[in-house]
């Protein structure tokens, strides 16, 4: 038998590749995350949504993106500070950075390291929002669309 501190050594160790928990069996492993093109489209069609109806304080993400796009990296956006998760279920809203971001005035890190649903570290790096759309999507295309 170990003692609980060897085992949150042992875990520890193992958690880039992931690894099963020896104390609760919970899978245990540290996500690096991109900010990706699918998340970068996704936060301008809500930014867009906000912007239509700016009284409007939170916006049930999974329903209003489900009609546009598979958006199922969305969430992950709080990560950045980008969004905020409001009081009930699904319901999220932009950030001031999550607009400057969207509006192209500032870049945020290009990766998160995630544990556990917490951000553990971000990149040096950091992308625009044009960078993170890629080749996927025409930044000037998007801003320049009407919301339906």
């Amino acid at each position: 038998m170990i003692t609980l501190d060897e085992a949150k050594s042992e875990l520890q160790k193992r958690l880039d590749k992931g690894a099963t928990c020896p104390c609760c069996g919970q899978f245990a492993k540290i996500y690096n995350r991109k900010l990706n093109s699918a998340m970068a489209y996704s936060l301008i069609l809500v930014a867009k949504y906000f912007e239509a109806n700016p009284w409007e304080e939170w916006l049930h993400v999974e329903r209003y993106l489900s009609r546009k796009t598979r958006a199922t990296d969305f969430y992950k956006l709080k990560f950045w500070g980008l969004i905020e998760e409001g009081p009930k279920s699904s319901h999220w809203k932009i950030l001031p950075l999550g607009v400057a971001f969207v509006n192209n005035q500032v870049s945020v890190p290009r990766k998160a390291s995630i544990y556990n649903n917490m951000l553990i570290e971000s990149s040096t790096s950091t992308t625009t929002i044009v960078e993170a759309l890629g080749d996927h999507f025409n930044y000037a295309d998007l801003m320049g669309a009407r919301l339906d």
